[in-house]
């Protein structure tokens, strides 16, 4: 009996040894189971944070554009569609522990740098140039970086023109105007072209058959651009500037009454251009109502007694008048009444012929500041001797130097129209001057051929009248 009973509990024991083996098998399974998808989901984390920061990283183009914008200021189009899933607290703490320390730094700097570095300021400036083209008009309008280049003088001044722009490296003009089709206006914007790209172009007619004109057209053509035709009260920006076309308000007349009139208009500046319109144009704007009160105004007609009658002087109340001729011309532009008319009304005038080329810029306070090229002080209003070698043409030109003067002393502030006083020349001598660290030197000085174009001057005075103007001489030539 006690035999059979230990026969009988053996099986059961031998029995049971297979399912604690399997028992043991199954969860040495599972368990390298779980692990295994463990390791997959920390290998897919560490993949997908590695490729994330990559992505952002610097230097890489998409981690500086929209991508990083969403990561700093939150989540993006895809976060918002993924439902409530996406705010779960997951394993994202995980997901920089698996990452490179320095890919980690880097990330963090590229986030950083899209949060914190402000974007470059636009450039705010606004000048007016008015070139000394000889017998001629041409004034260039500089704002918030965009130009505006309205007439070019005679076609004898296209290289004046062309240097003028290649001196500021000024390539390429947002607008180029030929008030109307006379050579003294537009002759001189073939130096234009062949410098500087146009974006637009404005023009009083679309066909003449002038060759100046003609010049015109071709230029254009060149850069696949065609001349439009503004009509009286269209308005137009300039950077900051506001522009607005006056006239002509009856097209069709003769040219000078054909001519574009625009008034610029920069804060509480502005600016009249008028071509050469004449007495008829002038009243033709009169009688519209637009607003034509400027604080400068651009002389019509070189001067001339068909323009600038005194209706129209009264109705522009001018604080300032600039007028664009050449010494001795043949006209006797300007007319002695226009200059007892301006006289009259209290009116501070600049001639090119006289004082060589006007710069007005606006200072921060918003008022006007004007730098002449020369003679401050002569008497715009009575009759001068021009000089032996002024024969209208600019009167730096025979010894190189031109309009770029820039910065030089001379001008004054609007609200009293004041002027640096200079002294009448008596000894002139050639000289070198840099408009930057305000020396002069000798036309051979080494240190004169250092000198960056855009800060060198060309001048023939006397070296008083130089060191008046603040000037100081060079220690290696001692002008």
């Amino acid at each position: 009996m006690r035999n059979l009973s230990r026969n009988r509990e053996n099986p059961e024991k031998v029995s049971k040894l297979p399912l604690i083996i399997l028992l043991f098998v199954l969860i040495a399974f599972l368990y390298l189971f779980i692990s295994f998808l463990s390791s997959e989901h920390k290998t897919g984390v560490m993949s997908n944070a590695v490729s994330e920061s990559t992505a952002d990283a610097p230097g890489n183009a998409a981690g500086t554009g929209a991508d990083t914008a969403e990561t700093a200021e939150g989540p993006g189009p895809d976060a918002a569609e993924s439902g409530p899933d996406a705010e779960e607290p997951s394993s994202e703490p995980l997901t920089f522990s698996f990452v490179d320390p320095a890919t980690l730094e880097s990330l963090s700097q590229s986030l950083s740098s899209s949060q914190e570095e402000p974007a470059d300021p636009a450039v705010k400036e606004f000048k007016v140039y008015f070139l000394n083209v000889g017998q001629g008009d041409s004034s260039l309008i500089i704002c918030d970086g965009h130009t505006m280049l309205i007439d070019g003088g005679p076609s004898s001044q296209s290289d004046t023109v062309y240097s003028f722009l290649e001196t500021r490296s000024i390539s390429h003009l947002d607008y180029i105007v030929a008030t109307h089709p006379d050579e003294d206006h537009i002759g001189g914007l073939a130096g234009a072209l062949n410098y500087a790209t146009v974006g637009k172009a404005l023009s009083s007619v679309l066909s003449d058959d002038s060759e100046s004109y003609l010049n015109f057209i071709k230029y254009l053509d060149k850069q696949g651009v065609k001349p439009m035709v503004p009509a009286a009260g269209d308005v137009f920006s300039l950077g900051s500037a506001t522009v607005t076309v006056l006239g002509p308000i009856n097209p069709g007349n003769t040219d000078n009454n054909n001519s574009l009139v625009l008034r610029v208009v920069h804060g509480n500046s502005s600016f009249l251009f008028t071509g050469d319109a004449e007495a008829e144009e002038e009243t033709d704007i009169l009688k519209s109502g637009m607003e034509v009160r400027s604080t400068v105004l651009k002389a019509g007609h070189h001067g001339s007694s068909s323009s600038n009658g005194i209706d129209w002087l009264k109705a522009v109340s001018p604080a300032v008048v600039v007028i664009s001729c050449g010494a001795n011309n043949m006209y006797g532009h300007p007319a002695t009444d226009v200059l007892e008319s301006l006289k009259s009304l209290n009116t501070k005038v600049y001639r090119t012929d006289l004082q060589g080329f006007l710069k007005v810029s606006e200072e921060e306070d918003g008022s006007l500041l004007y730098r002449i090229q020369k003679n401050a002080t002569i008497d715009v209003f009575a009759p001068v001797a021009a000089p032996a070698n002024e024969t209208g043409a600019p009167v730096n030109d025979q010894s190189g130097g031109g309009q770029n003067a820039d910065d030089q002393s001379g001008g004054g502030q609007i609200t009293n129209a004041t002027t640096i006083n200079r002294s009448t020349p008596s000894s002139e001598e050639s000289y070198v001057l840099n408009t930057n660290t305000m020396k002069f030197h000798r036309p051979g000085c080494p240190s004169a051929d250092k000198i960056k174009p855009k800060n060198k001057e060309y001048v023939t005075r006397s070296r008083e009248d130089i060191l008046q103007q603040g000037y100081s001489p060079c220690k290696n030539c001692n002008p």
